[in-house]
């Protein structure tokens, strides 16, 4: 809390028969994801050999000896009790003298205990997160091992996927608007709209979100070259839980410049001045969901895609797969669509969109959130 890092730093401990296991955990946003792991063994290690101040013990001792009648107040709660005692064989008298024997901790006693339990430098360390941004500043701090999200061995180059222009088919970006309900755990929640226009030998890609209980409404324009699709502009402006949110970026002799403002946890508005190299491979992250359709879709095809990503003024590599063939149904009818997965950006998304051409996304998905698009109008 006093870094602002994060509110959600946990340790816990369990005790089987042998082997127990005492876990720390943290979650923190990507840039001080390196401090944060320094902090974290720091403080490990500070309870190891440091006495706990007098006022904490007190602290402890209170809640710890205040809180045990109510772990005992059903007979379910009583029979995990004594089971527990038995399976570890604690004594006859444990639960008894419990709450005697914890107001009876020192803090030399508690320092003994920690010092036994508590082994930071032989501990396994996991993180979970941007390997691209984290894995050099982790190697630091410790040895690093990269494994994906199946356990299988990455290399460095692993993270930094080589990505080359991608041909797009102009025959499936025609004028249209379209109109999709957002719908959570199969509530309406708020909705979208999508619009392109031909505006001379210009594309303009419009999209306005509204989902009122989440604070968030935002509209984004792109222009682009019709044909190539190559980056002229981006426009962004909305706001996220009452906080402005503003993007205005421009490309122009091979650089995108411009600024980016998004808002960050604890009511933080982190603004970014963007001044970087645009080549002809590159798309920005507001043109993916347009372009998504105009892929060479096909059972099996795979795509790597090197996307700007204007919050964060970085390029990253998504990688779009075609997962299958399948029917789906939405309020704007019946379609046969392909299961695309959109991996690579904050979040990893699966679009649904159809055989027929010119193809178009009907749906739309948030992987590990409850949140759905749905195409409504026919």
């Amino acid at each position: 809390e006093q870094k602002s890092w994060t509110y959600g730093a946990y340790a816990s401990m369990n005790r089987p028969l042998d082997t127990g296991r005492f876990l720390a955990s943290v979650e923190v946003r990507t840039s001080v994801t390196d401090s944060a792991l320094v902090e974290l063994l720091h403080q490990l290690s500070r309870i190891r050999t440091e006495l706990i101040p007098a006022d904490e013990m007190e602290n402890a001792i209170n809640y710890l000896t205040g809180v045990f009648p109510l772990t005992i107040q059903t007979p379910q709660q009583i029979a995990g009790q004594v089971s527990t005692q038995r399976r570890l064989s604690l004594g006859e008298d444990y639960l008894e003298r419990y709450r005697e024997r914890i107001a009876g901790v020192s803090a030399e006693a508690a320092r003994d205990a920690i010092a036994n339990i508590v082994r930071p430098d032989s501990g396994v360390i996991i993180v979970v997160g941007d390997g691209q941004q984290i894995y050099e500043p982790l190697l630091a701090i410790a040895p690093v091992r990269i494994i994906d999200v199946e356990g299988n061995a990455l290399t460095v180059d692993d993270l930094t996927p080589s990505t080359t222009a991608v041909a797009f088919d102009a025959s499936h970006v025609v004028a249209r608007r379209d109109s999709m309900a957002v719908m959570v755990q199969g509530n309406p929640f708020g909705g979208m709209v999508t619009e392109v226009t031909m505006d001379g030998d210009d594309i303009v890609y419009y999209s306005k979100t509204a989902i009122p209980l989440a604070g968030l409404n935002q509209e984004t324009t792109v222009r682009m070259t019709a044909g190539s699709f190559a980056l002229q502009s981006v426009d962004q402006v909305g706001q996220l839980q009452g906080q402005a949110a503003e993007t205005h970026l421009v490309v122009a002799d091979g650089r995108i410049t411009g600024q980016a403002q998004a808002p960050q946890q604890g009511g933080v508005v982190d603004t970014t001045a963007v001044d970087t190299v645009f080549t002809d491979a590159m798309i920005s992250s507001e043109q993916v969901p347009m372009l998504i359709p105009a892929l060479a879709l096909a059972e099996g095809a795979s795509f790597t895609l090197s996307v700007f990503d204007g919050d964060g003024a970085k390029i990253l590599p998504y990688t779009i797969k075609v997962e299958g063939v399948e029917e789906v149904t939405v309020p704007a009818g019946t379609f046969e669509v392909f299961r695309v997965s959109v991996q690579g950006g904050e979040v990893e998304f699966i679009n649904y969109v159809t055989t027929e051409a010119p193809r178009r996304t009907v749906k739309r998905e948030i992987v590990g959130q409850p949140v759905v698009f749905e195409l409504v109008t026919p």
